[in-house]
């Protein structure tokens, strides 16, 4: 999958400096501080060590629970912080900008006239498996089997109509595809979280391409989690008609199987690979 890295350190470099500037303040240790937790049959008891005109002094601040404890492990949890903020800024700040693309676009626009490829016969994607690879790797589906109790033109189950309808269509374009796959992603907060993907091929540039099929829009509660499950993919880099894309029933349970062939054949089939 070909990231723009250079789009990325610089975000990141944003985001560092953003949450540098919002503990700003709230890393200043006092000289001398320190904090000791001492066992006891109720857990941890605390006691603050300090330095007061140049004399050693403890002051016992209680538990866990105690606003002071929780306080003086704020400034020290924050200080780490901005310290890996910090070190990570250094680092970054080296590279910014000069991270060479190695897509083919960029790969083409570095080589002279000569030796550009106007025939497509040379192997843009030299170190990425093949589409007959990728199918071959061991996967599963995440929902039971007993729950796929419609037949495919070409004897596999699918859980719904429009599943049947969609898998039918990919394999008469020749598009390969796997479905009820689990991807991992991740939340703001950086939470591993996991959404099944209804239908997922491989991208020309070893990314994926995901398919979503939404029905029971009348549900108010499929419908939010159908838009939450569209925001977390925004999140992981699934721009929509771009990596992402995103079929459903009518309101009225209807499926528009022309429709379906028009998206997938114009707008999915020349990002992927086949």
């Amino acid at each position: 999958m070909f990231y723009d890295m250079n789009k990325i350190i610089a975000d990141e470099l944003a985001l560092s400096n953003h949450m540098l500037s919002e503990i700003q303040g709230q890393t200043d240790i006092p000289r001398g501080m320190s904090l000791y937790g001492n066992a006891t049959t109720s857990g941890l008891s605390y006691h603050l060590r300090y330095l007061e005109n140049g004399v050693r002094k403890s002051k016992n601040l209680g538990d866990d629970t105690s606003p002071d404890v929780i306080k003086i492990k704020q400034l020290f949890y924050n200080k780490e912080l901005a310290s890996r903020l910090e070190h990570n800024m250094k680092l970054l700040m080296r590279v910014d900008g000069r991270f060479l693309q190695y897509d083919s676009d960029h790969i083409d626009a570095a080589l002279g006239t000569s030796y550009r490829d106007n025939t497509g016969m040379v192997n843009k994607n030299p170190g990425f498996m093949s589409s007959d690879e990728w199918l071959k790797q061991q996967y599963s589906s995440t929902l039971p089997t007993a729950e796929k109790t419609h037949i495919t033109a070409d004897g596999k189950t699918a859980r719904s109509k429009s599943e049947l309808v969609i898998h039918n269509i990919l394999t008469q374009l020749g598009i390969p595809f796997k479905n009820d796959v689990d991807i991992n992603l991740r939340t703001e907060t950086g939470e591993k979280v996991y959404k099944n993907a209804d239908f997922v091929m491989p991208g020309k540039h070893g990314e994926y391409i995901i398919l979503e099929h939404f029905g029971m829009l009348d549900s108010e509660d499929y419908l939010l989690r159908a838009i939450h499950k569209i925001r977390i993919y925004g999140l992981n880099g699934y721009t929509l008609n771009d990596r992402l894309f995103i079929s459903m029933d009518g309101f009225n349970g209807s499926l528009n199987a022309q429709a379906l062939r028009d998206m997938i054949e114009k707008l999915i089939l020349p990002k992927v690979m086949v």
